[in-house]
């Protein structure tokens, strides 16, 4: 049986806070897996704003995939980092990615890669050709569980896959940036500080923490080039 509705690994009884009480389950979920997204792109214990879920509400009840704003998540991340911004990210920066073509926001194209007419065969196919090689070294348990994981998903519409799978792919990078340790994040996190330059004065010491952490995460997601949103939407073809 498919589903075009996203499944999280535990369904939260309570709409996050900045999210009316009243949502439809779905949406409950769909909101718990771009909270989550949030956190693996910005650092720390996010809550959304009620700007942003008033934005994601609207999103949902207009019937954008949730796996298009994950990409676009990902999008205004880097783009964000890049350009150094100075404020933390915020869902509401994704808005104007969620229309546009597909655009990988690694410098380098990932290979071309023709869907199967069964998607869990192409995902996995596309995990052994990009992600084994990144990384078989430096996180082969992690990356195992990732691939046991995407295997094992129900058959389900392109859509709801996709995200599923955009879901465990930030859960397996969250987990391997924390498997780095105190002393693997500093090499990010200096990089970061020094990617932010004079801009860092401008801040107060809690306000660089987490810009300098959004940034060493995005540094350190930049190195698994092609494990992103965009590949995945565009393996399954959407």
């Amino acid at each position: 049986m498919h589903t075009d509705e996203p499944m999280t690994s535990g369904r939260p009884e309570h709409p996050a806070p900045g999210l009316p009480g009243d949502l439809p389950t779905h949406h409950v979920e769909a909101a718990e897996l771009v909270r989550r997204h949030l956190v693996v792109l910005r650092g720390g214990v996010l809550f959304l704003s009620s700007r942003d879920g008033a934005a994601l509400v609207k999103w949902l009840d207009d019937g954008v995939p949730v796996a298009r704003i994950l990409y676009a998540l990902e999008i205004a991340a880097e783009r964000r980092r890049r350009r150094s911004d100075r404020a933390p990210l915020q869902l509401t920066h994704a808005s104007r990615y969620l229309g546009r073509e597909r655009v990988l926001v690694v410098d380098e194209p990932a290979p071309a890669l023709v869907a199967d007419a069964d998607a869990h065969v192409s995902l996995l196919r596309w995990l052994d050709d990009i992600g084994r090689p990144l990384c078989a070294e430096r996180f082969p348990t992690r990356f195992a569980t990732l691939r046991s994981q995407v295997a094992g998903l129900p058959s389900r519409s392109p859509r709801a896959l996709a995200a599923h799978v955009i879901g465990l792919l930030a859960e397996f990078q969250g987990q391997c940036w924390e498997d780095l340790g105190d002393a693997g994040r500093t090499v990010y996190e200096r990089a970061a500080l020094a990617g932010l330059g004079d801009l860092a004065d401008l801040f107060a010491e809690d306000e660089i923490a987490t810009l300098t952490e959004e940034h060493a995460r995005g540094l350190f997601r930049a190195g698994l080039v092609g494990l992103d949103a965009a590949a995945v939407l565009h393996v399954v073809g959407l």
